[in-house]
C-alpha cells in the first residue's frame, strides 16, 4: 500500500535515493504486477519549512514509521497499513507531534482486492474519523474536521490506489511513456478540488539487485479552490480586536513524486515527494505578506523480517 499515511498527512537518505537512475537500454520495457510483500516497513523522513516574504520562519524534521502487512484471501489480498512510530523536532528543538499524526498513529487501515490489484473496500477509515474528533480541539476541528470525514478519506484512499496501482497494474512500458489519472483533493471548507496526477517513466534503476522503474509524478490543483479553502480556513481562526477578514489567494500549489518502483510487486522501495505551497494573505487597509510552505518527503521500505504473514510463507 502507498504509505497511506504519509499521503493523508501529507530516514533520510540524501543523496543516495532516486537520484542518478541509470540510463535505459535500447527499448527496454517493464510490466507491472501487483504482488504484495507479505511484511515491510517503510520509513519516512519530512523537512518542512515556512517563510514569510522569503524570510524563514519555522524548520521542522519529523520521521514516521509505517508497516504494512498483506495477508492472502479467497478473493485476492487484504493489505493492512499502521504508522506505529512517529517523532518530530522544530528548529532544532524535540517536539510533540502534530496532531494530525496523532490522529494516525496505531490506527489500522485496511484495503481488500482482488488478485490483480482492484480495489475492493476500505476498512478502519471510521475509527480514523473518530480518533480526530478526540485528538482536535474545537476550534481546530472546523479546520480539520471535514479532511477527516469518512467520505473525504475514501476519496484520497481510493484516488491514491489509482495512482499507485490502478493505472499502472498489467501495463508494460518503457522509457517516455506517460499517462493521466484524475480524482479529487478534499478541501477543509467541505469541498474539494479536481486533481490531475500525470506519470512518466524516467528510466530504470537497479536497487537491492532489482532491476526497478523510475517515474515521475506530477500534480495540477485548482487554484481558485484552494484560495478559498484558505480563505475560509484563516476567516476560521480568531483575529484580533479591529483586524479585517483576511483573503487567501494561492498563487503555487506544485507536487512531484519521484519513485522507484519494483514492477514484479508494485512496491515503491524509494521515494521522494517535494511539495511546494505559496499564497498572498491581504488584510484590507494592512497590506499584505507571501506565505510559502515547503515539505520534502524521502522514504525508503525495508522488508520486516521479524516476521511473516501467514499466507505468504512462500
Amino acid at each position: 500500500m502507498r504509505k497511506l499515511t504519509m499521503v493523508i498527512m501529507g530516514v533520510a537518505l540524501a543523496g543516495a535515493l532516486l537520484m542518478g537512475a541509470a540510463p535505459a537500454r535500447a527499448e527496454e520495457t517493464a510490466t507491472f504486477r501487483f504482488s504484495p510483500l507479505a511484511r515491510t516497513v517503510t520509513v519516512t523522513h519530512t523537512t518542512a519549512v515556512t517563510k514569510m516574504d522569503g524570510a524563514e520562519m519555522e524548520r521542522s524534521e519529523a520521521t514516521e514509521m509505517v508497516r504494512t502487512v498483506a495477508r492472502r484471501t479467497a478473493t485476492g489480498f487484504t493489505l493492512t497499513e499502521t504508522l506505529f512510530s512517529a517523532s518530530k523536532t522544530t528548529d532544532g528543538e524535540d517536539d510533540e507531534i502534530d496532531d494530525t499524526t496523532r490522529c494516525f498513529l496505531n490506527v489500522a487501515i485496511s484495503v481488500d482486492t482482488d488478485a490483480a490489484g482492484k480495489l475492493l473496500a476500505i476498512r478502519g477509515l471510521d475509527k480514523l474519523s473518530a480518533r480526530a474528533k478526540t485528538v482536535f480541539d474545537a476550534d481546530a476541528y472546523k479546520i480539520y474536521g471535514p479532511l477527516f470525514a469518512e467520505k473525504a478519506l475514501k476519496q484520497v484512499v481510493s484516488d491514491d490506489w489509482q495512482v499507485q496501482y490502478g493505472a499502472m497494474v498489467g501495463k508494460t512500458v518503457k522509457v517516455g511513456d506517460s499517462w493521466k489519472t484524475k480524482g479529487s483533493m478534499p478541501l477543509p471548507d467541505g469541498k474539494s478540488s479536481p486533481v490531475t496526477v500525470t506519470t512518466t517513466v524516467a528510466g530504470f534503476k537497479t536497487v537491492n539487485g532489482k532491476r526497478c522503474v523510475h517515474l515521475v509524478s506530477e500534480s495540477d490543483v485548482d487554484l481558485k479552490a484552494v484560495s478559498k479553502a484558505l480563505t475560509y480556513v484563516l476567516r476560521t481562526l480568531p483575529r484580533p480586536d479591529g483586524m479585517k477578514p483576511p483573503t487567501v489567494t494561492a498563487t503555487r500549489y506544485t507536487r512531484r513524486s519521484e519513485r522507484v518502483v519494483d514492477p514484479d510487486t508494485m512496491e515503491d522501495l524509494q521515494e521522494r515527494v517535494a511539495e511546494v505551497r505559496e499564497s498572498t494573505i491581504s488584510v484590507a487597509g494592512q497590506g499584505s505578506f507571501v506565505l510559502t510552505e515547503t515539505e520534502d518527503r524521502v522514504s525508503r521500505q525495508e522488508a520486516d523480517t521479524v516476521w511473516k504473514a501467514p499466507g505468504l510463507e512462500t
